[in-house]
């Protein structure tokens, strides 16, 4: 099959990439008829000076890809009838003035006018709704323009936080229920649900920062014992625990732990629920050259609920439905060919942070094209 030609070794010798090479790279495939394949090759840490191969199973934060799955959550939920899609927020959250919200929809597909700039990292003891009635000024000062894109973290956390309130259930278990049970996918977030064994069988990220590779999440310090394991390591168990005030400890923008083959399900499960709805459901973003701070370098053109379509694209040689996740060093894709109905997924580890001075992100370097261009040919 194609992706077996996947030049792995090649790819972390490619010239152009900043110094040192990333440390590790890895991809998956499920085919129309079930078959999965996948391959990881590289260094596990900066100490290990021997490219080999890595265990594919190996599990890892996944960024923003996970905002997939608190979408897919979301979307389920309101085909129960439980949510209502074009209800603002605050019919759901105490939150004060309730005319300045958006709706969930928009949330979803990063319309709603809210943006990252008061933080969205929130913990115990802040409660979300007394982050959002504090800032709201802040927040929802952008609200006039909430039908142009402006991608932001908070929208996943607000998500979330609704999906908890509304089924009072903790988070971790609705995606098990809704989404990663569903998909096959073992994972968590944060943590979460994921055996011993599976913890111990983890990647931790490394982030080139001015040619030096730095840890930056899952290493060996860290209480592995508990049943939440939060920034820096840190437990929670849940004692003190607010549905739809804590949900941030869940990192539902970005904290689920998988693996390859669990992106690849992920995408698959996903871009399969976006093909049967009327234009895949897709909210077209026409960023001009001024709007790149928003649009992140031409990714977010084509938004649906919880994923993105690149179309037309010359970057990408194809067309696929899915999400990018950049962050801590990880840098990876779980992307669904409509056209092969074959989902895909890939990872490098040890990236630098491409964000500019100007607060615009970089994606695509051309290693993840490299890979795109192998795994659409």
């Amino acid at each position: 099959m194609p992706f077996e030609r996947v030049p792995l070794k090649t790819l972390l010798r490619m010239p152009g990439t900043n110094p040192p090479a990333p440390l590790a790279v890895g991809v998956a495939s499920i085919s129309q008829d079930g078959t999965t394949y996948s391959e990881a090759f590289g260094r596990t840490s900066p100490e290990d000076y021997s490219q080999k191969a890595i265990n594919p199973d190996r599990m890892m934060r996944v960024a923003s890809i996970s905002k997939m799955v608190t979408a897919a959550l979301t979307h389920a939920l309101a085909q129960s009838g439980i949510l209502d899609l074009t209800t603002s927020v605050a019919e759901y959250l105490p939150l004060r003035d309730k005319r300045r919200w958006p709706s969930l929809i928009e949330c979803l597909t990063h319309t709603s006018g809210l943006g990252d700039s008061a933080g969205y990292i929130i913990e115990p003891p802040q409660r979300l709704s007394d982050f959002l009635n504090h800032n709201a000024d802040q927040l929802t000062s952008d609200r006039q323009t909430a039908s142009k894109f402006q991608y932001a973290n908070l929208n996943y956390v607000i998500l979330g936080a609704i999906a908890e309130i509304v089924t009072e259930m903790r988070l971790d278990r609705l995606a098990q229920m809704h989404v990663l049970a569903p998909a096959g996918v073992n994972g968590g977030f944060n943590w979460v649900g994921v055996s011993s064994k599976d913890r111990s069988n983890r990647l931790p990220l490394f982030q080139n920062r001015h040619g030096t590779m730095h840890q930056t999440v899952d290493g060996r310090d860290g209480n592995w014992e508990a049943p939440l394991i939060w920034k820096d390591g840190v437990g929670f168990d849940f004692e003190t625990y607010e549905l739809g005030e804590h949900t941030g400890l869940f990192s539902p923008h970005g904290g689920l732990r998988t693996n390859l083959v669990g992106i690849a399900k992920l995408a698959h499960f996903v871009g399969r629920q976006a093909i049967s709805q009327p234009d895949h459901g897709i909210t077209h973003c026409h960023a001009s050259p001024e709007d790149d701070i928003q649009s992140c370098d031409g990714l977010f053109q084509n938004v649906g609920p919880g994923y993105f379509m690149h179309r037309r694209d010359p970057r990408i040689p194809g067309k696929i439905i899915g999400h990018a996740g950049h962050a801590l060093g990880f840098a990876g894709g779980a992307w669904f060919n409509a056209k092969t109905r074959t989902a895909f997924a890939y990872f490098l580890n040890g990236m630098s942070d491409g964000t500019k001075q100007d607060g615009t992100e970089q994606f695509y370097s051309e290693t993840e094209r490299e890979i795109l261009r192998h795994l659409l040919r």
